[in-house]
């Protein structure tokens, strides 16, 4: 058995719904992206809506009327040229998606509806240098003193791929002018809340020759931003959460849910989830994208862990991102995951919407493919992963199923 003593006690300002205690649903859409185009035959880069702001409203208004609440829209894509934005010292809507007023009537119809949209930020990762960025004097260097231009990782081919995109990390110390910049612009955009990319999960330091910054004191930076940032907007979205950042999230997603599977790991203990849940909502990577595409494990496994469901959907089909950086995004059109996606939320919900607000208290192993989760008010949770049912305390537990018992009445 596997226990912990005192959870995490570093985030007083937490709060949930007092409106109910439904399990937060994060859909995340995919607004605009830039593709390659041709006029008369001469390539420029243009933009496509995959999700305008009117149809991520007629989602939302679906999942209402299926009878999933508490919806928390993270919104990719939507300022500044799409996904792989400009650096957001300005804030410019992009008018193929609507524009700033359909933008806000989202917002609006979201809290109406009891949730929240967040749009969605990257301060660190620079996608374009163009405006008061410049690479020479803003980007961070490695120890080797070039720029530190980066790209996503290529996982069949094993190294960096420019093809995905490439990126500049910001020096720590220009950080705080970008954020500045960006909380003056975004007062404007009439949105109460903000996700953040990569300020939860990117450290970095800068081995600049007249400058250097370690990375313990970019977390210093970063932390800072962090508490400025919630000081305007308290209601923060942010991927990946590292532990410095968990004092300034409420919402968290891109959380770890599995082990690195290296063959020296004897058993996956989740010490995260035990630590955070409770405190703050969260959510693993979308299911639609991730290794494992059985919905069923992603059920049990979020229902094991105290996650909300998560997917990455747009409106329009995934092909239109096929010979584009983004391509990685195969199988994203909402249509297509929409009615298993609802069913997952029900079942999700149903287990654990009342203990949203508990702290975990054990996690045991009782076989393999059985797991049990306790909670600090008696409840227990038992997910069985085989293909035969199981008996664990006199309950029986059906298989891929689960069973929730105990609890304070």
């Amino acid at each position: 058995m596997t226990n912990i003593g005192k959870p995490y006690e570093g985030k007083p300002h937490v709060r949930f719904d007092e409106e109910g205690l439904d399990s937060p649903a994060l859909p995340l859409v995919l607004g605009a992206v830039d593709k390659r185009k041709t006029f008369l035959g001469v390539p420029y880069k243009g933009m496509i809506a995959m999700t305008s702001f009117d149809a991520a409203g007629a989602i939302a208004d679906r999942l209402r009327a299926d009878g999933v609440a508490n919806i928390r829209m993270r919104y990719l894509g939507w300022f500044n040229k799409g996904l792989n934005h400009e650096t957001p010292d300005k804030v410019k809507v992009d008018s193929i998606l609507g524009g700033k007023a359909d933008l806000e009537s989202l917002a609006g119809k979201l809290a109406a509806m009891g949730g929240k949209l967040y749009p969605d930020v990257a301060f660190q990762r620079v996608y374009q240098d163009e405006g008061r960025f410049t690479p020479a004097s803003d980007a961070a260097r490695f120890v080797t003193r070039e720029e530190a231009l980066r790209a996503p990782f290529n996982r069949s081919l094993n190294y960096m791929d420019r093809e995905l995109g490439s990126y500049y990390l910001l020096s720590p110390a220009k950080l705080p002018y970008y954020v500045d910049r960006f909380l003056r612009e975004y007062a404007t955009v009439g949105s109460d809340a903000v996700a953040l990319r990569d300020l939860g999960d990117l450290l970095h330091s800068d081995y600049r020759v007249n400058r250097v910054i370690f990375r313990e004191t970019a977390k210093n930076v970063v932390t800072e931003q962090l508490g400025k940032i919630r000081d305007h907007y308290p209601d923060l979205l942010i991927a990946g959460g590292n532990a410095y950042a968990l004092a300034y999230a409420d919402q968290l997603v891109n959380v770890p849910t599995s082990t690195s599977l290296f063959n020296i790991t004897d058993e996956a203990v989740p010490f995260y989830q035990m630590v955070v849940h409770g405190y703050a909502d969260y959510a693993g990577q979308p299911v639609n994208l991730d290794d494992e595409q059985d919905v069923r494990t992603h059920l049990l496994r979020a229902v094991e862990l105290g996650a909300a469901p998560h997917f990455l959907w747009s409106e329009e089909p995934s092909s239109k991102l096929k010979f584009t950086p983004y391509d990685t995004m195969f199988s994203i059109q909402y249509a297509s995951w929409y009615d298993r996606a609802v069913e997952m939320y029900r079942e999700v919900n149903e287990a654990l919407s009342g203990l949203r607000t508990v702290k975990m208290s054990a996690h045991i192993r009782h076989a393999e493919g059985v797991v049990e989760t306790k909670y600090e008010n008696g409840a227990s949770v038992i997910v069985n992963y085989t293909d035969k049912a199981v008996t664990v305390g006199g309950t029986r537990v059906g298989p891929r199923d689960f069973e929730v018992g105990g609890g304070s009445p």
